[in-house]
């Protein structure tokens, strides 16, 4: 159990990361979330996993871990159940 909701939305973002990697995607070790974004043909709901996990990785900046709800929370985990 994470301890906020950015820590959550890392956890989605590194899961749905570990099973696009296993499914063939190969990533460069020095390629950012942006990047990876721009490589892998994105739906729209994964554009915004995407979007709040740059958010959430600044979530030392309370402003950003305020707007990363619940609901949102839930809506990612969705977008990874259904590409896993």
């Amino acid at each position: 159990e994470q301890p906020d909701n950015a820590a959550r939305v890392r956890f989605i973002f590194i899961d749905y990361m570990i099973h696009r990697i296993k499914n063939g995607y190969f990533m460069r070790r020095t390629m950012t979330p942006v990047e990876i974004g721009r490589d892998i043909a994105l739906e729209d709901d994964e554009k915004e996993l995407f979007r709040v996990y740059n958010m959430a990785r600044y979530a030392g900046n309370t402003d950003a871990n305020s707007e990363i709800s619940n609901a949102l929370v839930g809506e990612l985990r969705a977008v990874n159940q259904r590409r896993s």
